[in-house]
């Protein structure tokens, strides 16, 4: 049965969502299991950094901050673009070489349009400094037959020990691997519980240590990060969330209708179902609702 988070209004419950949810323990025995989390879902950026291990392990060299932002899905602050145009600038490439949409930044305090502004311009400008280091064609970096994107499918089959069930276009333009939430829940526990030299690692302590670059200075992905220090989190379009923390307690959360609203408090229940709790939490696990500019209901869960 899916776990139903209620938007309640004066008493009233306004609407409903149905949310998916995996948690596994730091053995990786299950905790929670809510709805079909054995059939294929649809991951979107949540899968970032298994596309960057696929990266890594065609040679890709960043590190640190970088390494985060080749992760993210960033806001379009200022440091994100520098980043952005830092990893462009080492591949000897220029911002036109990216084949994302051009688009607007999350961060609103910038009127800026631009392909380096769109929020997953740090994964295709380390997808095309990849193709740059094995001599790989860079005008075709996004076909499916390409060889960067065998390569990524091959690390998300590995990690995720699953065939990919379908693929499709993300929303960036980039292939887009349909596995379940268990695959993914397995893959991201493998990033903390890989050794410190493996390039799992290093994604993980880059994440982890960086949230602001996988995100966004405000964004609640970095705000749960912060709140709870070990714990790498990446959020994908049409309400999907993954989390790995440090000594293997993992698990996946996709809410049924794309709810936004839904997917965070939805992620605080999951990260709660494991033991992990901070006071910074609160806020984000039950967003009130507003009517006339005060708090008149707020998100529950059944």
């Amino acid at each position: 049965m899916s776990m139903i988070v209620e938007v309640v209004r004066s008493g009233f419950v306004e609407s409903t969502h149905q949310a998916r949810m995996l948690t596994v323990d730091a053995g990786g025995r299950p905790v929670e299991a809510k709805g079909a989390v054995h059939v294929p879902a649809s991951p979107r950026s949540s899968m970032k950094p298994l596309q960057a291990l696929g990266m890594l392990r065609s040679g890709l060299g960043l590190e640190d901050e970088l390494l985060a932002l080749a992760c993210a899905s960033h806001s379009g602050e200022p440091f994100h673009v520098d980043g952005v145009r830092k990893i462009l600038a080492g591949a000897g490439l220029e911002e036109s070489a990216l084949l994302c949409p051009e688009d607007y930044p999350y961060d609103r305090s910038a009127t800026e349009c631009g392909r380096v502004y769109m929020n997953c311009s740090g994964k295709h400008a380390a997808m095309l400094a990849t193709c740059v280091l094995n001599d790989w064609p860079t005008e075709s970096y996004l076909e499916p037959r390409h060889p960067l994107q065998r390569a990524i499918r091959e690390t998300v089959e590995d990690l995720t020990g699953e065939r990919v069930a379908a693929s499709g276009v993300d929303g960036c333009g980039a292939p887009l691997f349909f596995v379940s939430m268990l695959g993914v829940t397995k893959a991201f526990r493998a990033f903390p519980m890989s050794s410190p030299d493996s390039y799992e690692r290093k994604i993980f302590d880059a994440m982890s240590t960086y949230p602001e670059w996988t995100s966004g200075t405000d964004r609640p992905e970095a705000k749960l990060m912060r709140a709870l220090p070990g714990l790498m989190l990446k959020a994908g379009a049409e309400a999907f969330d993954a989390f790995a923390f440090e000594d293997g307690r993992a698990g996946t959360v996709k809410i049924e209708d794309g709810s936004q609203r839904a997917r965070v408090p939805a992620t605080v229940a999951a990260l709660r179902s494991l033991g992990l709790d901070a006071p910074e939490l609160a806020e984000l696990a039950a967003p009130p609702v507003f009517g006339g500019g005060r708090p008149v209901g707020e998100l529950r869960f059944r």
